[in-house]
């Protein structure tokens, strides 16, 4: 199942981008589109559960049905909370004329949840000579995760500064699993085990961006992951009981991000036309002071448009002028004068 999930996941990044056609203007325009890095923060709640059972051993003296059904029914189900954070980096293909954007991203990050259960009851078991009180019993369970990393493409839809996608893909995680059960008989019956390791899943979501520049933007996002389950068992040493314990990985994951793009890289052809662009038009508002923004009298000119213009980005740059004779847009400029000083 999974590996045809990743082989799905590997072929829907390829078509992607392998499919430039289109793509009909400069990716240049448009701020999601290249490599990026960042970093999250947020939390998790927990969304599964876990369960214990018990059985006979092979020992002279076996644990009483009557503990077995105590143990059979303690299932937990609880959501715990718990933090994560970390960084992620990846790389969006914009095909700018559609809005369509194509990408993959991966993350690593702490991944906290702990969740536990406990129960103490009292114990079935006859012992001889009888004891005062009777015997008590307790079994424990823990499931803790410590990482969490995911590879996911995703696709999105980018309106200007805005960006909408959709995400999904393989998940990995650390986690820890412990039972623990003991007695008050004597001699006393005990059983623990721990088990650690990477278990394999998937995460899927969606989330936006916001650019605050071209060079930088913050996000929100929400994961849903599914790590499967985890189990294991233990025996006492006695033969007295077999314990077996299984736990469900689900978390959902909400967390915000800062995201820089293309840092320490040199700049760009449309960071270079904007800049052109807004040197062109100080130099023509310095030549024809009579001139509405930058736009001389008798001349056909198209602004520098989408991005504020304060901060030297824009969302599409068309910065094509197509002047007049200047002898020709001078004397529109004297006119201009003169009906003013009438």
């Amino acid at each position: 199942m999974i590996k045809r999930f990743m082989l799905a996941t590997v072929a829907v990044v390829a078509t992607g981008f392998g499919a430039p056609a289109l793509a009909q203007t400069s990716q240049d325009d448009s701020p999601w589109h290249g490599w990026y890095v960042g970093i999250n923060l947020g939390g998790n709640w927990g969304h599964g559960s876990q369960h214990l059972s018990a059985a006979p051993g092979n020992g002279v003296t076996v644990i009483p049905p009557a503990d077995i059904s105590a143990i059979n029914s303690l299932v937990e189900k609880s959501n715990p909370a718990g933090f994560t954070g970390g960084i992620e980096g990846g790389y969006n293909y914009s095909y700018r004329s559609s809005g369509l954007l194509l990408g993959f991203e991966t993350d690593f990050g702490a991944f906290n949840l702990d969740q536990k259960v406990s129960k103490t009851f009292q114990s079935a078991l006859q012992v001889n000579p009888p004891i005062n009180p009777a015997p008590t019993a307790t079994i424990s369970q823990n499931l803790k995760t410590d990482w969490l990393w995911t590879v996911r493409p995703k696709v999105g839809w980018e309106f200007g500064r805005w960006l909408v996608y959709g995400t999904g893909g393989l998940a990995l995680a650390d986690v820890k699993q412990a039972v623990a059960y003991s007695d008050t008989s004597n001699p006393a019956h005990l059983a623990n085990f721990t088990k650690s390791g990477t278990q394999v899943g998937w995460a899927a979501g969606v989330g936006a961006g916001y650019a605050i520049s071209h060079n930088w933007s913050i996000k929100a996002e929400w994961l849903y992951t599914d790590l499967g389950t985890i189990s294991g068992s233990a025996a006492t040493p006695n033969g007295y009981a077999v314990f077996s314990s299984s736990a469900k990985i689900r978390s959902n994951l909400v967390r915000a991000g800062l995201v820089t793009w293309g840092a320490g890289a040199p700049e760009s052809d449309r960071d270079a036309r904007v800049r052109s662009c807004r040197a062109s038009r100080l130099a023509t508002i310095r030549e024809f002071p009579e001139s509405r923004d930058g736009i001389p009298w008798g001349m056909k000119a198209q602004r520098c448009r989408g991005f504020a213009p304060k901060t030297g980005t824009a969302d599409a740059v068309a910065c094509v002028r197509r002047p007049l004779n200047p002898n020709t847009a001078r004397r529109s400029g004297r006119a201009v004068r003169r009906t003013q000083n009438r």
